[in-house]
């Protein structure tokens, strides 16, 4: 039932994840150790190679053997980001003999999963092994400025291959080419805003009347109001790893050449309304300033629209031994 870092970090100890809207500003935390300012303090790793995107770092579970989490710093066997821990996620291999699966899942709100794996011997020297999935669902809330739309939904699809050689008793040479993409649309979730006038605690401001916080419970049952028409967000990530061997009596020499690619383009809804958020339209020099407590009055009320647009491309290479 692992599907993501969400639901990883809710089976780790000590382990948390949280995200602004559609993946930005991603940062795991182990062990309350957070540093963004300084860099990752817990790196992302697939197969090795780190996931150095910050907008597209939740990756799709797609043929993975197992994934590890080691609290306390891993300099030593992962590299830089790894102060506080590492996340690493290990690929299944290719197998000797022919094998392969199939998983369907069906639920509410359309969800749908399909997901097939091959393995096995591509000729005497060489195996081979493939994975494609796709996941995906129609959002869970709708949206009341755009005639019940659906918000929430989103469409995984992802694909994995490697082709390794054999493990052979006479050759000392031990080569394996692995490569993953990733392909993710995120409609807006049904987020909603608490404005000034919905603060209820704190310090009040004597002209306005206005508190400085809000108290209780987070209102989450209302409608959701969006602005209609925005596009998807959309994420993007692919690496390929080139893994070289060669045993040298009771040592051995590995190469590791990676290249890794992540495109982000992310929009959002800032105030969460389609009307926007009011705001109050004075003249400089008139109106605008003047001594804190004194009602100042303004020349017109307006209402401002904030849709947000965050593009990130980021590429990473790698050569280690």
């Amino acid at each position: 039932s692992v599907r993501d870092l969400y639901s990883l970090a809710a089976r780790v100890p000590g382990l948390s994840f949280e995200s602004t809207w559609g993946g930005g500003n991603s940062y795991p935390t182990l062990r309350g150790q957070f540093s963004p300012s300084l860099g990752d303090t817990v790196g992302v790793f697939v197969d090795g190679v780190y996931q150095a995107s910050r907008s597209a770092l939740d990756v799709e579970l797609l043929d993975f053997e197992h994934v590890e989490v080691v609290s306390g710093p891993q300099s030593a066997m992962f590299g830089h980001s790894a102060f506080a821990g590492a996340i690493s996620y290990v690929s299944a291999k290719p197998t000797e003999s022919l094998a392969g699966s199939v998983a369907l899942e069906a639920g509410s709100d359309q969800y749908a999963l399909a997901r097939g794996v091959i393995s096995g011997p591509l000729n005497e020297r060489w195996l081979g092994r493939l994975a494609v999935g796709t996941r995906s669902a129609d959002g869970y809330h709708t949206n009341s400025a755009q005639h019940g739309d659906p918000l929430g939904g989103y469409e995984h699809q992802a694909v994995a291959g490697t082709v390794a050689t054999r493990a052979r008793p006479d050759s000392p040479w031990a080569v394996s080419l692995s490569g993953r993409y990733e392909d993710d649309r995120l409609e807006h979730p049904p987020a909603g805003s608490l404005g000034g006038p919905d603060y209820n605690c704190g310090s009040q401001d004597p002209a306005s009347g206005l508190w400085s916080y809000f108290c209780g419970a987070m209102p989450s049952d209302g409608p959701a109001d969006i602005s209609p028409g925005l596009p998807d967000s959309r994420t993007q990530v692919g690496q390929v790893l080139l893994k070289l061997g060669f045993a040298l009596g009771e040592w051995r020499l590995e190469s590791e050449t990676s290249w890794y690619e992540a495109h982000a383009n992310l929009v959002r809804d800032f105030d969460a309304s389609s009307a926007g958020t009011q705001y109050g339209v004075c003249t400089a020099g008139a109106n605008c300033a003047g001594p804190p407590g004194i009602l100042r009055f303004v020349d017109r009320l307006v209402y401002a629209n904030q849709v947000t647009r965050d593009v990130h491309d980021t590429r990473q290479w790698s050569q280690e031994f």
